[in-house]
């Protein structure tokens, strides 16, 4: 399933986590800042966590 979120206003500096519950599976993020940078990171596993940081 694919998900996206826009959002106007944050101050440099943000991050953005998805995590899975018990069921595992897998996971991932990507934030694409005003600038065209581009953050991505993914995860698998139980309780698994996807963090995308650094804009």
């Amino acid at each position: 399933m694919d998900r996206g979120l826009k959002t106007k206003g944050f101050m440099k500096g943000g991050s953005f986590a998805v995590t899975l519950g018990e069921s595992g599976g897998e996971v991932a993020c990507a934030v694409t800042v005003d600038d065209g940078t581009v953050r991505t990171a993914s995860a698998s596993g139980a309780f698994a966590t996807a963090i995308c940081s650094g804009f």
